[in-house]
């Protein structure tokens, strides 16, 4: 069943005309005092949204007297019907809208997951507006994403003696400059359970079991096409290396990474690139965690937020 709903995606995502929608208002809320210092979550994707972060952190981070601020990029869940124009210029731009909106001046960026290289080409832009920036999961090298979910993908295909590694040889041979190269490889992913804990704790079971109550659950599983082959189409994202820009922000802001010790988009190898940018007292590999640590090690998260203005 999840494979064939992927082969829909996947067909759907190749034939996307990239017509341009209606122009509309970004989707963004916020959360406490706007006096407080500023937070500011970047969703990931191209084409996710900021659902679950609104659902399950956003008033306990703003509970830690933090003006909290969430939105959807354009194209994406209850921004579907923005103009699309999918480039990371005019995400910047919808950032700074977001930043004017609200009367923030300078705001700490969450960027999780494609959301942080979104908050590096804003830093690059805006730097003044920003006063420190916490990836979460975030790919900085592309091509070594790809490489880690393919490696990981056959491990757990070996390990259960899938069918699927067939498919994990065929990855191999591709051109990885493709953009069905990268589908497969994201598809592979999240069946192969990439995404996922092994062994989530207590606390992580019962965020995910809550997540599923609220009214807005039906955003957790959507993601949106457009951005997804816009992006590819003005940036080729998907072959990405921001490793000399976050060398270059991280010499002028805090930058810190959080990436979950049993996260499948890497390997120890692409996290310890990023170790060794990030500095030991930046970087925190979070035992228990996979893509989305601010789920998965949510008390550890906070308390980490706490001393980061």
């Amino acid at each position: 069943m999840i494979a064939r709903a992927w082969a829909i995606l996947l067909v759907l995502l190749l034939v996307a005309s990239g017509l341009e929608a209606k122009s509309a208002q970004l989707y963004m809320r916020s959360w406490g005092n706007p006096k407080d210092p500023a937070i500011v979550f970047l969703h990931g994707g191209p084409g996710y949204n900021c659902a679950s972060f609104e659902i399950t952190l956003a008033e306990k981070l703003a509970a830690t007297k933090r003006f909290v601020v969430a939105y959807d990029q354009r194209g994406a869940a209850r921004s579907r019907d923005v103009k699309a124009k999918y480039t990371f210029d005019a995400y910047v731009s919808d950032l700074l809208s977001v930043y004017k909106h609200f009367k923030v001046k300078q705001a700490v960026l969450i960027g999780h997951s494609f959301g942080g290289a979104l908050a590096l080409k804003f830093a690059e832009a805006q730097p003044e507006k920003i006063s420190a920036i916490v990836l979460v999961g975030a790919p900085i090298n592309y091509p070594t994403t790809f490489d880690a979910i393919r490696e990981n993908c056959r491990k757990v295909y070996t390990a259960s003696n899938s069918d699927q590694l067939a498919y994990i040889d065929i990855l191999d041979t591709m051109d990885r400059c493709r953009l069905d190269y990268a589908t497969y490889c994201f598809a592979h992913a999240m069946q192969a359970g990439l995404y996922r804990t092994k062994d989530p704790s207590p606390e992580a079971k019962a965020i995910y079991q809550s997540m599923q109550q609220s009214p807005d659950a039906r955003y957790l599983s959507e993601s949106t096409i457009p951005p997804v082959k816009g992006f590819y189409n003005s940036s080729r994202y998907t072959t990405l290396d921001h490793s000399e820009l976050l060398k270059k922000m991280a010499s002028r802001l805090p930058i810190h990474g959080f990436y979950g010790a049993e996260d499948g988009l890497f390997t120890a190898g692409s996290l310890a690139a990023i170790s060794r940018i990030l500095g030991e007292k930046y970087f925190r590999q979070v035992e228990g965690a996979s893509h989305s640590v601010f789920i998965d090690q949510q008390a550890w998260f906070l308390e980490q937020m706490k001393a980061i203005r």
